[in-house]
Protein backbone atom coordinates (compact mmCIF):
# COMPACT_ATOMS: atom_id res chain seq x y z
CA UNK A 1 0.00 0.00 0.00
CA UNK A 2 1.32 3.37 -1.24
CA UNK A 3 0.95 6.51 1.60
CA UNK A 4 1.23 9.78 0.46
CA UNK A 5 4.21 11.84 1.98
CA UNK A 6 3.67 14.24 4.48
CA UNK A 7 6.30 16.33 3.18
CA UNK A 8 4.71 18.84 -0.06
CA UNK A 9 5.81 17.69 -3.52
CA UNK A 10 7.26 21.84 -3.30
CA UNK A 11 9.62 21.45 -0.50
CA UNK A 12 11.11 18.66 -1.59
CA UNK A 13 11.66 20.21 -5.09
CA UNK A 14 13.25 23.15 -3.25
CA UNK A 15 15.55 21.01 -1.50
CA UNK A 16 16.61 19.37 -4.34
CA UNK A 17 17.22 22.61 -6.04
CA UNK A 18 19.09 23.98 -3.08
CA UNK A 19 21.14 20.97 -2.11
CA UNK A 20 24.12 18.82 -4.24
CA UNK A 21 23.01 15.63 -2.84
CA UNK A 22 25.69 13.77 -4.31
CA UNK A 23 28.30 15.89 -3.08
CA UNK A 24 27.06 15.47 0.97
CA UNK A 25 26.36 11.78 0.73
CA UNK A 26 30.10 11.96 -0.95
CA UNK A 27 31.65 13.02 2.38
CA UNK A 28 30.44 9.90 3.89
CA UNK A 29 30.35 7.19 1.24
CA UNK A 30 32.71 6.70 -1.56
CA UNK A 31 30.89 6.87 -4.93
CA UNK A 32 31.66 5.69 -8.18
CA UNK A 33 29.88 6.43 -11.34
CA UNK A 34 27.90 4.19 -12.98
CA UNK A 35 26.40 5.32 -16.50
CA UNK A 36 24.38 7.97 -15.65
CA UNK A 37 24.37 7.64 -11.88
CA UNK A 38 26.59 7.29 -8.26
CA UNK A 39 26.31 4.34 -6.29
CA UNK A 40 27.99 3.27 -3.09
CA UNK A 41 27.91 1.25 -0.51
CA UNK A 42 25.61 0.93 2.65
CA UNK A 43 27.66 2.60 5.29
CA UNK A 44 26.20 0.67 8.17
CA UNK A 45 27.29 -2.88 7.30
CA UNK A 46 30.23 -4.85 5.51
CA UNK A 47 29.52 -6.12 2.18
Amino acid sequence: MLRRSMIPDEAIADLRARVDLKALVGEYVRLVKSGASWKGLCPFHNE
